[in-house]
């Protein structure tokens, strides 16, 4: 764990692309530099790709306790418009968090507007467009308005689209956390 942390801290300070080390694929050097305010420019876009699968429809119900048949692989949702378990929306929309999350480890989410414009079924492809319009400090904080949009990969069609207000993490906090990090780990080693 010690070794892995300091890896991760090395490479964020120095820009590597981790998956040329063989760490897993969510680990690029994108998800490992924070993007302090400082380098973040109005205009900037992220984005993620993910193709919702019933399991990860099922999962979503236990944990949101939202067991509306049509999300089910039931007779309700075969027979339905869609004729095929619809995705929780939330879930869909889920995908902003993680391109924020992913992007600027330590962001704090301060507000998400959102319209659900069309249905997710099984098997879509969807990509989370994350874009930043809006810089500024707000109370000491340093925010980022974002415009958030999640299309179907195949025709561009819009599933969910919105807004997400942000504070982001600056250089020092992120730095002084992964050094922190490394430094707790360093010690926990030193007396085993």
């Amino acid at each position: 764990n010690f070794m892995l942390r300091s890896l991760l801290v090395l490479c964020a300070s120095k820009k590597a692309d981790v998956t040329a080390l063989g760490l897993s694929k969510r680990w690029n050097s994108s998800s490992l530099d924070p993007r302090p305010f400082s380098g973040l420019n109005v205009g900037d876009e992220f984005n993620l790709e993910r193709t919702f699968s019933q399991n990860d429809i099922d999962l979503f119900a236990k944990v949101s306790m939202d067991f509306n048949p049509l999300h089910g692989e039931s007779q309700v949702a075969a027979s339905s418009r869609f004729s095929k378990p619809v995705v929780h929306g939330m879930l869909v929309a889920s995908m902003f968090s993680a391109v924020i999350g992913n992007n600027f480890p330590g962001a704090i989410y301060l507000s998400q507007k959102l319209k659900f414009a069309s249905p997710t079924v099984v098997g879509d492809a969807i990509v989370a467009h994350v874009k930043v319009q809006k810089l500024r400090n707000l109370n000491g904080m340093e925010v980022a308005s974002m415009s958030t949009v999640c299309k179907r990969k195949d025709s561009g069609e819009v599933v969910v689209e919105g807004e997400a207000l942000c504070q982001m993490p600056t250089t020092s906090s992120t730095q002084i956390a992964q050094t922190k990090a490394a430094d707790d780990d360093m010690k926990t080693e030193r007396r085993q």
